[in-house]
């Protein structure tokens, strides 16, 4: 079942918060709330790629969700001694700890407490993954949105190109196919690329392929082969993936 998050204006990365069942203020709820701080701000890197527009959802992935965990929290705990982490927990839990004497059980327990304290800020819900079957004839409850990514085994211009556009996304397949060759056009336009270098990218593809692929697509002016059959080639690089986002 995946979490998502949805544009908050400047409060968008803050995913945690300190969970409100009637807990005291003491140190224990105070290095939580430190805790949280943490997290948020390693959220606003972890999820720094995402786009936020049009009051849209966006999936949160689990995997990335944990790395937070292990990044702030068990990180930070795995630097307390045994005293430190005793003290925090007696402090949460009276005497319930007395009678753990190892530092790996103490960490654990340290750990799933910190757990029990944090819990999604507002702004985030948990939803089933049937959600958007069981709303499919609400038009409005989603949309789908494209992403770029690269093809396998693909030359290694295309790979420079996609390190630099690789985060864009449109709910416009074609405006993004456009705007990603357009980028691919001004690219090999402005930067340093001589015959030779086109002439690889054509090499690796296969030169007959590449004239019988792309016969058709440039214009036979013979100064121009090699630019155009290099470029087609580029944009044949790259797929669009469709993925789901659901409305507010």
């Amino acid at each position: 079942m995946p979490n998502i998050i949805w544009k908050t204006e400047s409060d968008q990365f803050r995913l945690f918060k300190l969970r409100n069942n009637g807990i005291k203020y003491d140190d224990f709820t105070f290095y939580v709330s430190g805790m949280i701080q943490r997290m948020n701000y390693e959220a606003s890197f972890v999820f720094a790629d995402f786009c936020f527009y049009d009051n849209y959802w966006e999936l949160l992935e689990e995997d990335k969700i944990d790395s937070i965990y292990r990044k702030v929290i068990i990180e930070n705990i795995n630097t307390l001694t045994f005293t430190e982490c005793y003290n925090l927990l007696w402090t949460d839990a009276g005497d319930k700890q007395n009678h753990i004497n190892d530092l790996l059980t103490m960490k654990h327990n340290l750990y799933n407490a910190i757990r029990n304290h944090i819990e999604y800020h507002d702004h985030i819900e948990y939803i089933s993954e049937d959600f958007y079957y069981r709303r499919k004839g609400d038009i409005a409850s989603s949309r789908v949105c494209y992403r770029i990514c690269l093809k396998e085994n693909r030359n290694i211009i295309a790979r420079y190109i996609y390190e630099k556009i690789w985060r864009a996304k449109n709910t416009n397949k074609d405006l993004l196919v456009n705007s990603t060759n357009k980028y691919i056009l001004d690219h090999i336009r402005s930067t340093t690329y001589n015959k030779k270098d086109l002439e690889f990218v054509i090499y690796e593809y296969g030169i007959q392929n590449a004239i019988e692929e792309f016969r058709e697509c440039y214009d036979g002016d013979p100064k121009d082969i090699t630019f155009n059959i290099a470029y087609y080639i580029l944009c044949d690089s790259f797929e669009y993936i469709a993925y789901t986002r659901s409305s507010l």
